[in-house]
């Protein structure tokens, strides 16, 4: 299987494309939550499930730090998406080399 969502097919490539380099896509997906300074939209969200974080986070921790202070930050976030964000956040710390490294 392909992984191709048919909703998702454009960011599916790209997360595909930059599958060696998550970060990258990671940066661009900051920019534009940032930019747009809006709440937590289904394509970050998808973004955000689909991208390896935990690579991003071993490749690059103040990339990773910065995009959840970005996410963190967004104006109109229910409470729902807070405890959404946490929990992806913490499922990451928990996978990552630095987590496993010091416990």
């Amino acid at each position: 299987s392909s992984g191709i969502n048919a909703e998702y097919g454009q960011l599916d490539l790209m997360v595909q494309i930059n599958k060696t380099s998550p970060s990258e896509l990671l940066k661009i997906m900051k920019l534009n939550v940032k930019k747009s300074n809006r709440t937590l939209d289904k394509t970050t969200k998808y973004l955000l499930q689909t991208i390896d974080l935990c690579q991003c986070m071993n490749e690059d921790i103040p990339l990773f730090e910065d995009v959840f202070d970005v996410l963190e930050n967004l104006p109109k976030l229910t409470q729902e998406e807070i405890n959404w964000i946490l929990k992806l956040y913490r499922k990451v710390i928990r996978k990552s080399r630095w987590f496993i490294k010091f416990n």
